[in-house]
Formats: structure tokens, sequence, C-alpha cells
């Protein structure tokens, strides 16, 4: 049995979906990404006996800032589906992230976990890797980028009923 981990960023494809395709494999996924990139990651390291054993990121090569995230979601609603949404963005100062942090390290070592604080702890941060040793180890180059990606998620969300727009 082969022994890989990977990792990622944005979005999510069902984990038990690849488990079924790549038999054999055991797969800890981190975080998240498009799914197409992640298929391709993951093809890859089944493919390469040097994946055995390592940890791999996969990912667009550019991070993301929060902004450009939330900018690219409502543009390829608006382009692509015609649905337009509002703005509310809140612009506060970093601080507010790091109390957010203090809080959020609190919870966490009483064992409750609160998704809005967490994240807002995080906002002042750049969370990143590079996908150097992907590209050098599996021969990794992405295909879909942030907005290809978020285009193709909704188109199948709607069509399987998952999104009602």
């Amino acid at each position: 049995m082969k022994n890989i981990l990977i990792t990622g960023a944005s979005g999510w494809l069902g984990i038990n979906l690849i488990n079924a395709f790549l038999k054999g494999i055991d797969i800890y996924p981190e975080t998240h990404n498009l799914g197409e990139n992640l298929s391709y990651g993951l093809i890859l390291a089944y493919l390469k006996e040097k994946a055995v054993g390592n940890a791999y990121w996969i990912a667009d090569r550019k991070p993301y800032s929060q902004i450009e995230i939330i900018m690219t979601i409502r543009k390829v609603l608006l382009e692509h589906f015609s649905i337009e949404s509002k703005n509310k963005n809140i612009r506060l100062p970093g601080f507010f992230s790091d109390l957010a942090y203090v809080a959020d390290a609190i919870l966490q070592k009483t064992g409750l976990y609160n998704s809005k604080i967490h994240v807002l702890s995080e906002l002042s941060k750049n969370i990143f890797c590079t996908i150097e040793k992907t590209e050098k180890d599996l021969g990794y180059n992405p295909k879909i980028d942030l907005s290809l990606g978020l285009k193709r998620n909704f188109q199948w969300m709607q069509s399987n009923n998952s999104l009602k727009f």
C-alpha cells in the first residue's frame, strides 16, 4: 500500500471517489483544492514511485488573497450565471484577526470550534505553501485556475441540483 499525503487549497472533491479510483493509496487530505487539479495531482502521485512516503501541496502556482477569492466568486457568478451578489465586505484593522486568534486558541483548548472565529483569525495571515516539490517530483503543472475551477464547480453543482440559482 502506498502512503502519500496530498494537501492543497480551495474547493473540494469527494475523497471516497478518489479512493475508489486509486485503490491501494492511503490519502490524507488536510485541506482541499479545486477538484480537477486535485485529481490530476493524485494521479501523478499514484504513477510516481518517488511519491511514496512523501507529502505534496496541490494548488495553483499563485496563492490568492481572501479578497481575490471573494471577487472571483462574484465575477464568475455574474458573468456565467447572471447572479449579482451584494458587496458586503467589511474592512477591519488587523488586530481583530489577532484577537480572534487568541479566542480561537482558547476555544480549541476547551474542545470547542467556531468556524467564523477561526477564519477571522486567519484573515491577516498569508497561509500558502509552494508547489515546487510537487512540480519537481511529480511533474505537476496546475491546469485549472481559480476562475475556471469555480465556474466548473458551480456548473456541476447546478446540474446536480446541489446549488439552486
